[in-house]
Order: C-alpha cells, then sequence, then structure tokens
C-alpha cells in the first residue's frame, strides 16, 4: 500500500512539473506576440516667450549751445525755455532749450526690444501594462507555493 501512494504522489508531482512548464512556455510564447505596435501617441505643447530688453536712454542734459551773434545790437528778451515731447514711431524724443542761458537739453527713449523664444514641451503617455501580466505573476506565485508545499 505505500508503495502505491508514493507512486500516485509521484505521478501527481511530474503531473504538476509538466502541467507548470506547458504553462510556462505559453506565458512567454504570449509576452512575445504583440501584433503591430502602434506609434506612442505623443503631445507637444508649444510656448512662446517674448523677453524684452530694456535700452537705456540717451540723454543730453544741460548742454550749452554755441550761438552766432547776426547783429551788433542787443536785444533783451524775457528769459524762456522751449520744449518739444514728440513720439516718432515707438521712440521718445524730449528737447527743451533754455534762454538766455543757452542751454539745450536732448532725450532720447527707445521701444524696449523683444526677443522670442520658443519653448517646446513634449509629453509622452506612460507605457500600459499588458492585462495578463498581473493573473500570469498570481498564477505563478501559487504554482511555486504548491510546488514548494508538496
Amino acid at each position: 500500500m505505500q508503495k502505491n501512494s508514493d507512486a500516485t504522489a509521484k505521478s501527481l508531482y511530474i503531473y504538476k512539473v509538466v502541467v507548470f512548464l506547458i504553462l510556462g512556455a505559453f506565458l512567454l510564447i504570449l509576452s512575445q506576440c504583440e501584433g503591430d505596435p502602434e506609434p506612442p501617441k505623443q503631445e507637444i505643447i508649444r510656448d512662446t516667450i517674448y523677453r524684452e530688453i530694456a535700452r537705456e536712454p540717451i540723454t543730453i542734459y544741460r548742454t550749452v549751445a554755441q550761438v552766432e551773434k547776426i547783429r551788433d545790437t542787443i536785444i533783451e528778451s524775457p528769459a524762456f525755455v522751449a520744449r518739444m515731447d514728440t513720439v516718432i514711431g515707438c521712440d521718445t524724443i524730449s528737447t527743451a532749450y533754455e534762454f538766455p542761458e543757452n542751454l539745450v537739453s536732448l532725450s532720447l527713449r527707445s521701444k524696449p526690444d523683444s526677443v522670442p523664444s520658443e519653448v517646446r514641451t513634449i509629453i509622452l503617455p506612460a507605457e500600459k501594462s499588458k492585462w495578463w501580466e498581473k493573473p500570469a505573476i498570481a498564477l505563478l506565485g501559487v504554482a511555486v507555493g504548491l510546488m514548494i508545499g508538496r
């Protein structure tokens, strides 16, 4: 009777090993068959950033002007300041003349330069695991547990 139960246990053990080897070969073959792989879908985000570079204003402040006398007679006139501010394009020009000191002021302010820089961000989706991987790992764990338990 002891021989019969040992033979049955041995044949059952061999049966389990063969089944698990076939199952492992089947899972290995399944893992290699993926069909037509699709290229991963990617999302490209473009963002343009404009960086402004401010220019220093050009200023000539209270410079003595050269005056040529046309007449010998002295004409007295009241003191005054003549100013002019204008915008040409995107630049501002300011001038002033002070009489009788003969002082000239000039200021030129330019529009800041803007330098565009493009930032591209490529977002790739995360890879999804295959549907059969988790059940295969669980089944393999159960099989190894049964083999160790016996």
